[in-house]
């Protein structure tokens, strides 16, 4: 396009609370903000919990007050893109790529045109960031934001995934979610702020944990086999190796 960049998304806001759904004060301006369809993103404690798309206001209000994943998530992304055709096929993709916990099963993706798959590319490019906490505070201010305490974490977003691969690369089978998260549970002792409970019942650690699982498995460095179950890949090891060194 004479190399004048397309903006392909009309609104992005990250890291919302989910209280601002049913907040006295900020219930109005969430109805017109969350107008239209879009994707969206849910996190529990910081870490992906589920990805969907639809009417987002609707969407997010069932799943805060009444479906399976009330209670188990406190902060949301959206996302409305300027096409609104390539929101279930985006969705399929990221789901895809990031394995959510709270997503039962990982959609077909459906072959696509050149056109169609460069704009669901920048889409997913753009939204990935977001996943990551990779935000663009000048460009998506998030006008919710509120300052959050420095927590001491023996098990964070750094030695979680750590965890993981050792514990996979001395395994001689498949293990699954719940086996994972359990022996993490028996080689670590916890902090306050890691036995901390979070919206959905579960301490901070399992959350920590279950998205290091996700993140590892979209990293390639942990695959599934068979029904939620994970073996360390040849590039996991290699990364353990180096750490080791």
């Amino acid at each position: 396009m004479n190399g004048e960049k397309v903006e392909i998304v009309s609104t992005l806001l990250e890291r919302i609370p989910a209280e601002a759904l049913v907040n006295i004060y900020t219930e109005k301006r969430m109805k017109q903000l969350l107008k239209g369809v879009g994707i969206y993103v849910l996190f529990d404690g910081g870490n992906l919990y589920y990805i969907g798309q639809g009417d987002l206001y609707q969407r997010l209000l069932a799943h805060y007050k009444k479906d399976r994943h009330k209670k188990k998530w406190d902060t949301f992304t959206f996302a409305k893109p300027r096409n609104p055709e390539v929101r279930k096929e985006l969705e399929s993709l990221l789901i895809s790529l990031t394995d959510p916990p709270g997503n039962r099963a990982t959609p077909r993706v459906k072959k696509r045109d050149t056109a169609t798959e460069n704009t669901i590319r920048e889409i997913i490019n753009i939204t990935k960031k977001y996943i990551r906490g990779e935000t663009d505070s000048e460009k998506h201010q998030n006008v919710f934001r509120t300052p959050q305490r420095k927590l001491n974490l023996n098990l964070d977003w750094k030695e979680a995934p750590k965890a993981i691969l050792r514990i996979l690369s001395q395994s001689p089978k498949p293990l699954t979610r719940k086996e994972i998260v359990d022996a993490i549970g028996g080689k670590y002792e916890f902090t306050p702020d890691d036995l901390e409970e979070l919206h959905n019942g579960d301490p901070r650690w399992k959350n920590t944990a279950r998205w290091a699982i996700s993140r590892l498995k979209y990293k390639g460095m942990i695959k599934s086999v068979g029904k939620n179950s994970y073996v360390i890949t040849g590039e996991g090891r290699k990364i353990l190796e180096s750490l080791a060194a």
